[in-house]
């Protein structure tokens, strides 16, 4: 009913809260915190039986829920809601960049999963409709080129990855600054195709550029930092350079048992990096501690 709005207002914004307090974010082991999901079903839930499905609010509640689904590796259930609620958008003639902002997350779902065409084509129909309405040079058409970037080089399409960093560096440099995070992120992104090209020496110096700005604005020890080191000294391990490898894969090493401790995903990976190099040394018992 009209007058339940403000309370469910409320509540759903308490349930956001309750989901930021628990501290829901990307690096966190997938099982560490299922309350989250909790909190964030029973708002979706809440917002639909009360709302309707087709109420922006259901839809804002929706689309919360499913980050946290996807936080947490539910990547399935994830795809299904956000495919509905793209579904009821376009049913009923939603606002078109209402619609885009679906999209983009439903690209973002379907790359997690390896749908890869999928998620090219509603990255590509979100990036029409940003593009129309807010013009070349805005900061969320970027983050869509970039996005879409990523798609497209995991399809081995390098060509038209790069173009697309090349414009969102270009826009997230103008608008944002050169040392912002989101910038050192399409510049990783880029050389990772250098380096997938087989452009070691472009994409170690991408590496090191974007490196520094992360030091800078996010500090030693932060998780993004430790993923760019990680990156570095694969490329230096293709390059034959082990020592610089090695020394790059401990320090990323320390930095993520640190902040996310011994069992996650990014912790065992560097350990097989590791192994990796000691084998190349032929230092087989170093390398079967690692495995």
């Amino acid at each position: 009913q009209p007058q339940d709005r403000l309370p469910v207002s409320i509540v759903s914004l308490t349930m956001q809260r309750l989901m930021r307090d628990k501290g829901a974010d990307a690096f966190k082991p997938m099982d560490e915190d299922h309350s989250v999901v909790e909190y964030a079903r029973a708002g979706q839930s809440l917002c639909r039986n009360l709302m309707g499905e087709d109420d922006p609010q259901t839809w804002a509640a929706t689309e919360r829920l499913v980050r946290v689904l996807r936080t947490h590796g539910e990547y399935k259930e994830a795809e299904a809601l956000c495919a509905r609620v793209l579904d009821r958008k376009i049913a009923i003639e939603a606002e078109t960049s209402s619609i885009a902002r679906t999209q983009r997350q439903l690209g973002g779902i379907l790359d997690d999963l390896g749908k890869y065409e999928g998620a090219a084509r509603c990255y590509r129909g979100a990036l029409e409709v940003q593009i129309r309405t807010l013009g070349s040079n805005h900061i969320d058409v970027a983050s869509t080129k970039d996005s879409l970037g990523v798609t497209l080089w995991r399809q081995g399409k390098f060509a038209e990855a790069l173009h697309l960093y090349d414009d969102a560096l270009q826009v997230r440099e103008s608008v944002l600054g050169s040392e912002h995070v989101l910038v050192a992120k399409t510049i990783v992104n880029r050389a990772n195709v250098y380096f997938r090209q087989g452009q070691c020496m472009r994409a170690l110096a991408d590496y090191s550029r974007a490196l520094e700005i992360e030091k800078r604005t996010l500090g030693e020890e932060h998780v993004l930092v430790a993923k760019t080191k990680n990156n570095m000294g694969e490329a230096l391990r293709v390059e034959g350079k082990y020592d610089e490898a090695l020394q790059l894969y401990q320090e990323s090493l320390n930095v993520l048992v640190k902040v996310l401790g011994h069992s996650h995903v990014l912790v065992a990976n560097t350990k097989n990096n590791i192994a990796g190099i000691y084998l190349k040394q032929d230092k087989c018992e170093e390398a079967l501690q690692c495995y």
